[in-house]
């Protein structure tokens, strides 16, 4: 007998588990708890790697929110009930904060690596905005009690 189970959100924002086997259909509600264990916060969706990682992570059954730059559309994700974007930048602290809240895994795949104008070890400052978000992230996530893993990769191409 197989059996198929996924995640769907309601109108009332409980979460509920439906399993799907050949003879019935059981739908039991997830705790708060279980429902966070399943989403991804997600910076970086409309590259490449990160469009692929949304893809591979919807697939796998998590929930992604995701923090989308104005002007960016993901036509083919529209309407999928596993995804929610944020529409923001990356130094709208409290855009940052709604896409990272309720969220075990914070996931960065961002393309600009910071540029140093002085390699002077003493001197190094950063010329891109990577440097900052993380300064506004790294402080959101440890005030958020769910978030437990931040994947960061960044490439400058």
């Amino acid at each position: 007998m197989q059996e198929a189970e996924r995640s769907t959100s309601t109108k009332d924002s409980r979460r509920y588990s439906t399993s799907i086997s050949k003879h019935d259909t059981v739908k039991t509600e997830v705790s708060n708890a279980e429902a966070c264990e399943k989403t991804i916060a997600l910076f970086g969706v409309s590259g490449v790697t990160g469009n692929y990682f949304l893809q591979l992570a919807v697939e796998a059954g998590y929930h992604v929110r995701a923090l989308i730059l104005p002007g960016f559309e993901l036509e083919d994700m529209k309407g999928n009930p596993s995804l929610t974007l944020v529409q923001g930048t990356m130094d709208d602290q409290a855009k940052i904060h709604r896409v990272i809240r309720k969220a075990a895994y914070v996931v960065c795949m961002l393309n600009d690596c910071p540029q140093m104008i002085d390699t002077t070890p003493a001197t190094i400052v950063p010329t891109h905005s990577n440097y900052q978000f993380i300064q506004l992230l790294v402080p959101l996530m440890s005030r958020c009690a769910t978030c437990k893993v931040l994947l960061y990769q960044v490439s400058d191409e």
